[in-house]
């Protein structure tokens, strides 16, 4: 928990600012995808890489900033954050593919990212929170991504 003089949010406010920065977004990332796939002949997969490394960059930003109190610019923390979103990325990419496969609607395709995503929510903060911003947040205990 953080104390009265540390600017570092504790546990529970990290949790509610990455709630917050989450539901901008994932429906950010739903509408991209839905632009994509009205606006261009891309395959649905294509649109969902699109889409999601689209969107990659503000997130991480927003985390950075309000979610981690992140100050120091490391370059190593971009890259995790971005490997996680790939992990995003390459999961939901299989899963519509598997389905765009099957032949599932064009709109069902563009609603199994934003499931992906969330399945896959809860780990991508403790990696993030555990290992990538640790040190932002004092924690000497644990080796963080630099």
């Amino acid at each position: 928990m953080a104390s009265h003089d540390d600017p570092t949010p504790g546990h529970a406010s990290r949790v509610g600012a990455y709630v917050l920065v989450t539901i901008v977004a994932t429906p950010s990332n739903l509408g991209v995808l839905a632009l994509l796939l009205a606006a261009t002949a891309f395959n649905p997969t294509l649109c969902t890489v699109l889409a999601a490394t689209i969107v990659s960059l503000p997130s991480f930003v927003a985390c950075r900033r309000w979610v981690w109190s992140a100050t120091e610019r490391r370059r190593g923390q971009l890259l995790a954050f971005w490997g996680t979103s790939m992990v995003n990325v390459a999961a939901s990419s299989s899963a519509v593919w598997c389905l765009e496969r099957a032949g599932c609607s064009r709109s069902t395709l563009a609603v199994v990212p934003t499931v992906v995503y969330a399945l896959l929510w809860v780990v991508r903060y403790v990696v993030l929170d555990r290992l990538v911003f640790a040190r932002s947040r004092g924690c000497g205990s644990v080796a963080p991504i630099r």
